[in-house]
């Protein structure tokens, strides 16, 4: 699977000059079957372009918080989540045919022509095991509970 950074993606869509009155956007960024390495942070950002993406990976959370779009759309993509509150499109925002482990948070988004989350589903990020600092607790041969003290060296 080929892989863009997320870095890359925003460097070349807020290089994109804003379209001239009463004209369509001039770039159109697509995506296909990509893995988006990094975080994709376009939030507060105004993209002047159409963006679409298909069967791409994302590694970190898209965001898009408070950002301005001209058109999004997403499709049969895996998301660790979705971070779009208060975002503006103008056009479409398109979340399509995509899987989303984690949180989609479209909280005060708002959408020119038409919003579409068909056949997305949306599941509860995957629990990561989290280790308390000082001692770590494990399971004996017996079942019965024992912790693990580290022991500074002298």
């Amino acid at each position: 699977m080929p892989e863009v950074r997320g870095e890359a993606i925003r460097r070349l869509l807020l290089s994109t000059p804003p379209p001239r009155p009463g004209h369509l956007a001039r770039l159109r960024l697509r995506l296909r079957g990509d893995r988006i390495r990094g975080q994709l942070d376009l939030s507060e950002a105004a993209v002047h372009s159409a963006m679409r993406l298909q069967r791409c990976s994302f590694d970190a959370v898209p965001r898009l918080e408070g950002g301005q779009f001209e058109a999004l759309e997403l499709d049969e993509c895996r998301l660790p989540g979705l971070r779009a509150h208060s975002a503006r499109v103008t056009q479409e925002f398109k979340v399509t045919r995509c899987t989303v482990n984690g949180t989609l948070d479209l909280g005060s988004l708002s959408v020119g022509t038409h919003l579409s989350l068909e056949r997305t589903t949306v599941r509860p990020a995957p629990e990561k095991p989290v280790s308390p600092p000082g001692p770590s607790p494990s399971t004996n041969p017996c079942g019965q509970r024992t912790w693990t003290v580290p022991v500074p060296s002298i």
